[in-house]
């Protein structure tokens, strides 16, 4: 029989003013085990934590963690930084370029890694962009614009950046409603380019991106046997099945290697990677709302049977988010998936993230939404593992449980009665 599972219901402190735990006076500096972050002064959107990207800290340690974050009804942008204490300081960001020609916002992010820029994508009805942002030098971030289209729909849609090609600089992955482009160094001239197929498709209904505001989900990792990296898009679908499209990169262009499919017709809206099994392989976690996500063990072949996590008490949003994380200390990750829509503490559409371990990802270890759920506060919106480095990534980073919300940013520094607290050293 399944323990029933551990309901977490954390403090808040706000941005600029800092408060105890309503269970416990953690001690005299103000540390609290969760800390909650709404947009700082001169952000311009009326929502906050819906798209969330955490970034690497610098490796000096200063700031200790730092995230992203975009509004998805209009162009605002903000940056938050957490210090060595886990103090959070903001800014709001506001970037000429990402309001020229039309108030389109900026819905999805990705790292470029070892680049100090988050690629961003602004889809829009029958075109796009995409944006290069620089984060991380004096100053406020700078932020150009990088390449556009009239013609192809929603480009933009879903974003990544990986070393695909062994090149001396990062290759940028754009997806939109119905293809995907890789722009190869990072450079835009001529950029491969792919067009939606039956082994492999990627064309998204219009009509399920507006209902859902919807994020192509895409991820980039060695999934398959045999080295290399491959890319792997999300392709939910209004009727029938989603699916999961994987591609391979090489000088011949961008090749369909094989395709993921199952019953539920949102299968594919979220994807996260890691090692759920701790056996070094690479697996993936797809989400498939209103109930469903799916663990499939890599490396992937066409025989590969997914395990799959029916959440009973979901609302309709249970996989439309997910992350890997290791929570408990032991070798293999965890699986954190959203539910934004879930009742919490008999709050309807408060939302909820639920977590799993154990083998196939079969045992619930833990609900966790707000201490003080509201009304249609969508927690879980967004999950991500931030890197919190206090004394430098020299060792390694600590990975922290992120969660957004409709209008604001959880960072959850303890999660088990056995953590020790990162902060501390």
């Amino acid at each position: 029989m399944r323990a029933p599972a551990r309901i977490l219901t954390l403090a808040a402190i706000p941005l600029v003013a800092a408060a105890c735990d309503w269970t416990a006076f953690d001690d005299l500096q103000n540390r609290t085990p969760v800390l909650v972050v709404g947009a700082p002064s001169g952000y311009a959107g009326a929502d906050f934590g819906r798209v969330v990207l955490p970034l690497s800290p610098p490796p000096g340690g200063s700031p200790a963690a730092r995230f992203v974050v975009s509004a998805v009804t209009s162009p605002a942008l903000a940056e938050i930084d957490l210090d060595a204490a886990g103090h959070p300081s903001g800014q709001g960001l506001d970037p000429g370029a990402i309001s020229q020609g039309g108030a389109f916002p900026i819905t999805a992010l990705a790292e470029v890694p070892g680049a100090g820029q988050v690629l961003m994508g602004a889809p829009q009805a029958g075109g796009g962009r995409l944006y290069l942002m620089t984060v991380g030098a004096p100053g406020a971030p700078t932020v150009t614009l990088f390449d556009s289209s009239t013609t192809e729909d929603r480009l933009g849609l879903g974003v990544g950046a990986a070393d695909l090609t062994g090149g001396a600089a990062a290759d940028l992955v754009a997806v939109s409603g119905g293809s995907l482009r890789v722009y190869v160094d990072g450079a835009v001239a001529s950029p491969l380019l792919i067009a939606s197929a039956a082994s492999c498709p990627l064309e998204v209904s219009p009509d399920l991106v507006t209902r859902a505001r919807l994020n192509r989900a895409v991820v980039i990792a060695p999934l398959l046997p045999g080295g290399g990296t491959q890319i792997a898009v999300g392709t939910p679908a209004a009727v029938g099945q989603g699916a999961v499209s994987i591609f391979g990169v090489g000088p011949g262009g961008i090749t369909c290697l094989m395709s993921l499919t199952q019953g539920p017709n949102r299968f594919g809206q979220a994807l996260a990677t890691g090692d759920f099994d701790g056996d070094g392989h690479v697996d993936l976690l797809v989400g498939a709302p209103p109930h469903d996500a799916f663990l499939y063990k890599g490396p992937l072949l066409p025989s590969t049977q997914p395990a799959q996590i029916t959440y009973a008490d979901s609302a309709g949003e249970f996989g439309s988010a997910l992350a890997a994380l290791d929570i408990d200390g032991k070798p293999g990750d965890e699986a954190v998936i959203g539910d934004n829509q879930a009742p919490f503490m008999g709050t309807a559409l408060a939302g909820a993230v639920v977590i799993y371990g154990g083998t196939g990802l079969g045992q619930q270890l833990a609900l966790v939404g707000a201490h003080d759920p509201a009304d249609g506060a969508a927690f879980g919106s967004t999950v991500s593992a931030l890197p919190f480095c206090p004394a430098g990534c020299g060792s390694g980073a600590r990975r922290l449980l992120l969660v957004g919300t409709a209008t604001q940013a959880f960072t959850y520094f303890l999660l088990q009665p056995t953590d020790t607290d990162p902060r501390r050293r």
